[in-house]
């Protein structure tokens, strides 16, 4: 048994293409893709004039006095103060022994363990 007739099978090549508004389509998103890579390549290389644009200010732009400067401000024309008596820096406050170095001022010294002192003694 097998077949008793084979039809032949025309493929038409012209229809594998893709439709030509699909490739402009593509076309026109690769090249709007690489625009921003583009844009901001050349923000790196380019210098300006103008100050960086900030999104977030935060604390950039607030007044201040620089060290070591005059200021009006103050009677003495200094826009440096001396710390108020009694006042602590942040983290430097190193009053707790055990929080700080790890040692506990109150505590005996560690007795040397059985084994330790046997092959000490040996040596």
């Amino acid at each position: 048994m097998g077949a008793a007739h084979v039809e032949e099978l025309h493929d038409d090549a012209a229809r594998a293409q893709l439709p030509k508004w699909i490739a402009w389509t593509l076309v026109t998103l690769a090249v709007v893709a690489l625009i921003p890579p583009l844009w901001i390549a050349r923000a790196r290389v380019v210098t300006s004039d103008q100050p960086r644009w900030h999104t977030f200010t935060d604390m950039d732009y607030q007044p201040k006095f620089k060290p070591q400067t005059v200021s009006t401000l103050f009677a003495d024309g200094r826009a440096d103060r001396v710390p108020v008596a009694g006042t602590v820096a942040r983290g430097q406050l190193r009053d707790d022994e055990r929080l700080y170095r790890g040692i506990d001022p109150d505590a005996e010294p560690p007795k040397p363990e059985p084994k330790q002192a046997e092959q000490e003694s040996q040596m």
